[in-house]
């Protein structure tokens, strides 16, 4: 009669000291998962798993693992994963027998080289991956033949093309018909050349070529009929032909960022969705789009930009456009016409001084604003009048001195304003008063010592309320009656010397309370009676400049 122990399907041996694996294992005929992973296994001995026909899955990340022999692993297996060891040849029939592997990962190892017939019998492979290894030679046949190899993963190495050849990916990549990801990211020895260089796979949807040696891109560089996505960050390339990408009619994404791109015509591209130029070098009169349909994100930040003359009259589906950390300077006196669907704008960190009345009345579908960190030292009341979709807003460290009350009123979608680090010294009466929906509101380090009674009375959703680094000097017992689902309450660092009786009795949801660095010396019986939330967690802050913490303690 067979020993129940023999009929084991799944075992795991993970972080047990392992040295060798051990002997009954290779007896356990129904195993299906092994799990060996962080141990210190240094050698797997051939036709150690040759009597476990049903092991399908075996995890061996984690270990010493040196080399792997030939006949090592059966012809049932189907998930092997190697990642972190120390393997640094993999012999050449290594992977003849386990024609069944659909996922090898040989990744973070010290592999050097790639026979041409190391996964040759590997016809039912689908994610190869060999990232961060120390691969500097790499046969030209070593990737051919696979006919279902989706993912293939060679980012973090130092590979080049042996023998070396001018269109080295006709040959390299020769047959993967089903090839969706190419990652060859963080190679920096390798050289792509602009001929035919990707053009025989059929399937690739995303190609990362960050960080490699490329220079020039020319209309036949890329023949890829259903690229989605293409990296090309961290490259040299520094100029885009109109042309350029006339055989990627499926692209949907480009990133160019921290390249060295200085101009470029961006057209015929039916399908991009996403364009990254960040920390390029381009300029408003160094780009151009043409035809662009359906782009829906651009992102200039950290490039050349000094003014916002960039047409934008052909992009009719743009969502979001990222001006932030450019240089531009001054007044913007144009306005932002045939954007219908912009919904995200960000022009923080730049040197804009004014901003006109009229310049964001074309932008009814906008929902975030960004103008926080630049030197604006005025924000007309009607500035905003046209946003009435708007959902988050952010004004912070900006050098106005005064908000006027009218200024967020026709703002009835607003869920996030950010008015923190401003040179105001008051909260004007009916500030907040049109904002219904607003739930996160930050007024932080600015120079207001009063809150006027009836400040929050109309903000019923609000859910954050940051007042600290003020010259508060009081907190009226009303001031927060009207804030019923507030559950985060910030007045810290304030010269706050008295909470009176009261104060805290309507918010019986908040949670967290921080009142350190104030100026306070008592707390009154009763003062947290009535916030159960607060209570329960014992959440609030009572920190180093408070002196009767025990008094609470005993509250509670």
């Amino acid at each position: 009669m067979e020993k129940p122990a023999n009929r084991i399907k799944i075992i795991d041996l993970r972080k047990t000291h392992l040295k060798s694996i051990p002997n009954y294992v290779k007896n356990l005929k129904y195993l299906k998962k092994l799990d060996l992973s962080d141990n210190e296994i240094i050698k797997i001995e051939p036709e150690t798993f040759k009597n476990l026909f049903n092991l399908e899955i075996i995890n061996l990340n984690m270990n010493d693992i040196v080399e792997i022999y030939p006949k090592t692993f059966a012809n049932s297996l189907r998930i092997l994963d190697l990642d972190n060891n120390k393997i640094t040849k993999i012999h050449p029939e290594a992977f003849k027998t386990p024609v069944k592997l659909i996922k090898l990962i040989l990744r973070d190892n010290l592999i050097e080289v790639i026979d041409p017939k190391t996964f040759a019998n590997l016809v039912n492979l689908r994610i190869l991956d060999l990232g961060k290894n120390n691969i500097t030679l790499w046969n030209q046949k070593a990737f051919c033949d696979l006919p279902e190899l989706r993912i293939l993963d060679l980012s973090h190495n130092e590979i080049q093309i042996h023998p070396p050849h001018p269109s080295f990916e006709l040959i390299a990549f020769y047959n993967l018909p089903s090839l969706e990801s190419l990652d060859l990211s963080h190679n920096t020895s390798l050289h792509i050349y602009h001929s035919k260089a990707f053009y025989n796979l059929p399937s690739l949807e995303s190609l990362n070529l960050s960080n490699i040696w490329l220079r020039n891109i020319e209309s036949d560089t890329f023949v890829l009929p259903s690229l989605k996505e293409l990296i090309l960050s961290y490259t040299g390339v520094r100029k885009i032909k109109s042309d350029t990408f006339v055989n990627l009619p499926s692209l949907e994404k480009i990133d160019f960022s921290h390249s060295g791109l200085e101009s470029g015509t961006f057209s015929n591209l039916p399908s991009l969705k996403e364009l990254n130029l960040s920390f390029t070098q381009i300029t408003e009169k160094s780009i151009r789009f043409v035809n662009l349909p359906s782009l829906e994100k651009i992102d200039f930040s950290n490039t050349k930009i000094t003014e916002i003359s960039i047409r934008f009259d052909n992009l009719p589906s743009l969502k979001e456009l990222n001006l932030s950390d450019t240089r531009i300077r001054g007044e913007i006196n144009i306005r932002f016409f045939n954007l219908p669907k912009l919904k995200k704008l960000d022009l923080s960190e730049t040197g804009i001084t004014k901003i006109e009345s009229d310049t964001f009345n074309n932008l009814q579908s906008l929902e975030i604003l960004s103008l926080s960190n630049i030197p604006i030292r005025e924000i007309k009341s009607d500035t905003f009048n046209n946003l009435q979709s708007l959902e988050i807003l952010s004004l912070s460290n900006i050098p106005i001195r005064e908000i006027k009350s009218d200024t967020f009123s026709k703002l009835p979608l607003l869920e996030i304003l950010d008015i923190s680090n401003i040179g105001i010294t008051e909260i004007k009466s009916g500030t907040f008063s049109k904002l219904p929906l607003l739930k996160i509101l930050d007024i932080s380090w600015t120079n207001i010592s009063e809150i006027i009674s009836g400040t929050f009375d109309k903000l019923p959703l609000l859910v954050k309320l940051y007042l600290n680094n003020t010259d508060l000097t009081e907190i009226k017992s009303d001031t927060f009656d009207n804030l019923p689902l507030l559950e985060i309450l910030d007045i810290s660092w304030t010269n706050i010397s008295e909470i009176k009786s009261g104060t805290f009795d309507n918010l019986p949801l908040l949670k967290e309370l921080n009142l350190s660095n104030t100026r306070i010396t008592e707390i009154k019986s009763g003062t947290f009676d009535n916030l159960p939330s607060l209570k329960e967690e014992l959440n609030f802050q009572i920190l180093e400049n408070f002196r009767f913490f025990q008094a609470i303690r005993q509250e509670m």
